[in-house]
């Protein structure tokens, strides 16, 4: 019996034998061996809630002495947990309130409400293509038009956007669209140029990008259209 779950509600902490480790104990592998629908065993109808064993086989299962086992069951009993019908043969326990804690509708909306929420978690990771700014674990803005391209350090630029928020002077739409065409424009003068202008700004706590000299006289002219091009032509969209 180790398909599906049960339910425990965080109330439980309240309850009078919470604390009493033996008799929470053996409540608990009650609520979890108990039947979930109607069966028949051997001839004898088994409710849902109900279970049949036998003291020998409760202290196996839960590790603990067959007295100490004795002592929880009577102490359930005492306070209405649960009921016992003892034979020869066997033992047969009800959990009295079996459907509140386990109640068939709730589950199924607990295991719908559980698919959803996987389904939204997984469409949310496979769209991963859009440029996303973070702040402590937290969103903070989400432009889905705009194109960041590969060459750009995705910390660095991220850290940027972090700052200029911080600055009160936050980066956005067609602002954001227009830094962007900049650091490109700078990456096709010379390679490198953007991500060190963004190095250049999160260093110097300046409020706008700088242009780094070109002091690289050393790439000829059919390298830097090679090398442009291929810039142009790996982007990704960051999430």
């Amino acid at each position: 019996m180790t398909i599906g779950f049960i339910k425990i509600h965080r109330k439980i902490i309240d309850w009078e034998w919470y604390s009493d480790t033996n008799t929470f104990r053996v409540f608990l592998h009650l609520l979890l061996t108990a039947n979930f629908e109607n069966k028949k065993w051997q001839g004898i109808e088994i409710a849902r809630g109900q279970l049949i064993t036998s003291l020998e086989k409760l202290a196996k299962s839960t590790s603990l002495s067959i007295q100490q086992v004795r002592t929880a069951l009577d102490k359930l009993k005492s306070t209405h947990e649960i009921t016992i019908k003892a034979t020869n043969a066997y033992t047969f326990i009800t959990l009295t309130n079996y459907n509140v804690y386990q109640d068939k509708n709730n589950l199924i909306n607990t295991q719908n409400n559980t698919q959803n929420h996987k389904q939204i978690t997984n469409e949310q990771q496979t769209d991963n293509k859009r440029i996303t700014t973070t702040k402590e674990g937290e969103e903070i803005k989400e432009d889905k038009n705009i194109i960041i391209p590969d060459f750009i350090d995705q910390v660095l630029f991220d850290e940027f956007l972090k700052q200029r928020k911080k600055d009160k002077n936050k980066l956005e739409g067609l602002a954001l669209k227009l830094t962007i065409e900049d650091l490109e424009k700078w990456e096709k003068e010379k390679i490198g140029s953007a991500n060190e202008a963004l190095r250049n700004t999160i260093k110097g706590k300046w409020k706008s990008l700088i242009q780094p000299k070109n002091n690289n006289n050393n790439f000829t002219n059919n390298n830097n259209q090679n090398k442009t091009q291929g810039v142009s032509e790996w982007k990704r969209i960051i999430s």
